[in-house]
């Protein structure tokens, strides 16, 4: 951010620590795999850092809600495959699928989703009947 290079240290230093500290547990235990879920989550956590600094500072939305549902409904999809370590990849990919899309209908489609599934719904219906559009 212009006019806050301290801002920025702080969390380039924060981001750095944070990779640091989860290459020493998790590289001796998964290896490369470890390596890159370190610096995956800590350059995850620290630029969700960034987009709430930006929204106390300036009172700015960074992301809308329409972009943040999908990525919160994919973590808690994934947490339950995480904690029970399914042995089938066809059975966890089944389950991340089942939760996501029952969140998704718990939680409604915004007016953007369901006009793209109109869209789609659509040029499906032309495909089955002959038409191609």
């Amino acid at each position: 951010m212009k006019g806050r290079v301290w801002l920025n240290l702080l969390n380039d230093s924060t981001m750095v620590a944070i990779n640091f500290i989860l290459n020493l547990l998790w590289i001796s235990r998964w290896g490369m795999l470890g390596a890159a879920l370190a610096t995956s989550f800590s350059l995850s956590l620290v630029n969700i850092l960034r987009a709430l600094e930006v929204r106390v500072l300036f009172n700015i939305r960074s992301y809308p809600l329409n972009v943040v549902k999908p990525i919160v409904f994919s973590l808690v999809a994934a947490f339950p495959m995480v904690v029970l370590k399914p042995r089938a990849p066809f059975v966890a990919l089944l389950l991340f699928l089942l939760i996501y899309l029952l969140l998704f209908i718990s939680f409604g489609l915004d007016r953007e989703d369901r006009s793209i599934l109109n869209d789609h719904k659509g040029k499906m219906k032309g495909r089955y009947n002959g038409d191609e559009t």
